[in-house]
């Protein structure tokens, strides 16, 4: 089981996951993701990261995806294309690049913030990468992964379990990170908080009290990412 280490690792960035040294990546202005001709339902969005695709289950067509350099690596921000609204986003950065020869390796960082209505949960992790002299680069492991409350004073996460489904195939091109557990959320908590009783119910949680008492909200959560690493 991967330890899990409470802090924060931004080195610019949001499953982030942020880029420097050495690794190309977009710079320059901000980007935005090239305009939809594509009607197809079916066809979902992968955010392309300076080392890292990703996999949504955004359709393409629905939404529009910013990206941006930022310092030292990149951010991809997804909003819906009706509401405006922030649905998720994504960063990745490179740290502690070693060279030894025409062999390197370096830490990337990433950090995915993604929201759960109505709240948001971040996870964050470290992947070490290596390449060795004409060959791809490949995930040597994956020192920590853990997850986050985007706001303590909205919900709290209960039971958080996280685990790298493919371990046992490092080092690879690509990982799948699965992450659980249940956000938690009371009337106590709701007096500082902007999300409400009605919001909670509107999601599908379960609730039990009412409005104008003493109410807990619940809802356990199964997902996954995956991280693959680009080939271009």
């Amino acid at each position: 089981m991967i330890k899990i280490k409470k802090k924060l690792l931004l080195i610019s960035l949001i499953l982030g996951l942020l880029s420097f040294g050495g690794i190309a990546y977009a710079s320059g202005k901000d980007k935005v993701a090239k305009a939809d001709t594509n009607t197809d339902m079916n066809i979902n969005e992968v955010i392309e990261l300076a080392n890292f695709e990703i996999p949504t289950t955004f359709a393409s067509n629905k939404i529009n995806v910013k990206y941006e350099d930022i310092e030292g690596g990149m951010k991809a921000v997804v909003t819906d294309k009706k509401s405006k609204k922030i649905l998720a986003s994504y960063s990745e950065g490179i740290s502690e690049e070693d060279k030894q020869g025409d062999d390197k390796s370096w830490r990337s960082h990433v950090e995915i913030s993604s929201e759960i209505n109505p709240v948001t949960i971040t996870v964050y992790t470290e992947l070490i990468v290596s390449q060795k002299q004409g060959l791809k680069p490949k995930i040597e492991s994956i020192p920590y992964v853990y997850q986050a409350e985007s706001n303590i004073t909205d919900f709290e996460i209960k039971n958080p379990h996280e685990s790298v489904r493919n371990s046992q195939d490092l080092p690879t091109d690509n990982v799948i990170l699965n992450v659980t557990g249940q956000i938690y959320s009371t009337s106590d908590m709701n007096k500082k908080s902007y999300v409400t009783y009605n919001d909670f119910k509107a999601a599908g949680f379960d609730m039990n009290g009412s409005e104008k008492k003493e109410w807990f909200a619940r809802k356990d959560y199964n997902s996954q990412v995956t991280f693959k690493l680009k080939t271009k």
